[in-house]
């Protein structure tokens, strides 16, 4: 083999390596966790409880037919990825919010039925209750079966609350808080305003440190500048507040969240509430942060590129989507002789913080500010397919599922009602023991 040849083959491997996506193989890596916790947790104490044969027989069924919806959907999602993301686009024409949804709706189900499952697990010797878990799993199934997402009330109003206000002692006062975003308050403060004068320590355990690295201002050249953050979206409102608190130690003086209108819901006429909301529908966000900039020399830009809150105890490998990326490239282009644009890249480590039994501190990853280049977008535009696939690989690399609800002690996290989560493997060890 010559030398040249040898160089070509290492320059394509390592091209290959630097942007292929983990997506596909996390999503395999958590279809397989999930047969193991079928399997090897959850069917060994069926078998060895007091059920009899009939029943035993009908768990099991239910639970083949979970798992067969399990190997469809994630097949589903892998086709769904690779004609959203292949061949790479300038983002302005994908069909992500068709994966976004399907995403949601599937973590929403899949958290569903294990909280069910967590719940039989605990009434095998309780014939009523039994039979109405049972009742709830089969109903669960048959939904995925025929790709519904139904609504209901009573089970997802209690997982909406458990994962935005975790914390027992602080959820009335939060509760509070939030619902003062609904009521047509003559307030003259916007919504992150009034959520910035929250404590981050009232969204977590008492005493959980936090700790923030990477957080470096002089990154940033003093000239007018957008900072737009990213951050993973696991904790309801909790990174939220958290950047702001970035973008604040950055020097931003004016902040804006980049979001939904259906995931920000709002019914207060005063516009001043909703000023430092960025709404996609409302037409380019680019051209609304432009209109609003007066008077500021460092904004800040929260967005959650994921798009959605993935559900406690899923841990799904999700897409990001490109908006942020294409309004980045947007706003430098059009303000290039007058305000620097950077992408600010973070991450923590929500979903561990929220379902670890010991007390984890908040670990929060901040990359170096990246200036976002002002040069006329191209389609496929390199930059915006770049970073897309950079944030979604780096925010997935703790995902797949290899961390999932603890089936086997079926505990709660102290001062909260959401069931731990622990590694797969270490419940399965346990569960050898105690069936010995």
């Amino acid at each position: 083999m010559s030398k040249t040849f040898r160089s070509f083959i290492f320059i394509l491997l390592f091209f290959e390596s630097s942007y292929a996506s983990i997506y596909l193989e996390k999503l395999s890596e958590y279809k397989n966790n999930i047969h193991t916790q079928l399997g090897e947790i959850v069917i060994p104490q069926i078998q060895s409880s007091s059920l009899t044969v009939e029943q035993k027989d009908e768990v099991r069924g239910v639970l083949k037919r979970f798992g067969v919806q399990i190997d469809r959907i994630t097949e589903e999602f892998k086709s769904l990825y690779q004609k959203t993301y292949y061949p790479p686009s300038s983002g302005e024409v994908l069909q992500s919010t068709v994966l976004q949804r399907r995403e949601e709706q599937f973590a929403i189900q899949v958290e569903r039925v294990f909280r069910d499952i967590f719940h039989l697990l605990n009434d095998l010797e309780k014939p009523d209750r039994w039979k109405i878990r049972m009742q709830s799993i089969e109903s669960e199934v048959s939904d995925l079966e025929h790709s519904q997402m139904k609504w209901k009330m009573s089970i997802d109003l209690k997982l909406w609350m458990q994962q935005f206000f975790p914390i027992r002692r602080e959820r009335f006062f939060q509760l509070a808080q939030a619902a003062t975003n609904l009521l047509p308050l003559p307030w003259k403060t916007t919504q992150l305003e009034r959520l910035e004068k929250i404590s981050l320590k009232n969204f977590l355990r008492k005493d959980t440190a936090i700790e923030i690295s990477g957080v470096d201002k002089n990154k940033i050249a003093s000239d007018p500048s957008i900072l737009l953050l990213a951050i993973n979206h696991e904790h309801g409102i909790f990174e939220l507040k958290l950047a702001i608190e970035l973008l604040r130690q950055y020097g931003a003086d004016k902040i804006f969240l980049l979001t939904a209108r259906h995931a920000w819901p709002k019914y207060a006429k005063n516009k001043k509430q909703e000023f430092s909301l960025i709404f996609p529908e409302d037409g380019d966000p680019a051209k609304q942060l432009e209109a609003r900039l007066q008077n500021s020399n460092r904004v800040g830009v929260i967005v959650c590129p994921e798009g959605l809150l993935p559900h406690t105890h899923t841990w799904f490998p999700l897409s990001v989507k490109p908006g942020i990326f294409v309004m980045a490239r947007r706003l430098a282009v059009r303000l290039a002789d007058r305000v620097r644009v950077y992408f600010v890249p973070t991450k923590y480590n929500g979903l561990e913080v929220l379902t670890s039994e010991e007390k984890v501190s908040v670990r929060v990853d901040v990359k170096d500010p990246e200036k976002v280049p002002s040069d006329a977008i191209s389609k496929p535009d390199e930059w915006v397919n770049s970073r897309r696939l950079f944030y979604e690989n780096w925010i997935n690399e703790t995902r797949g599922g290899y961390i999932q609800i603890d089936l086997v002690h079926r505990t709660y996290v102290p001062e909260t009602d959401l069931p731990v989560a622990r590694p797969l493997q270490y419940c399965v060890a346990q569960l050898k023991k105690l069936l010995r």
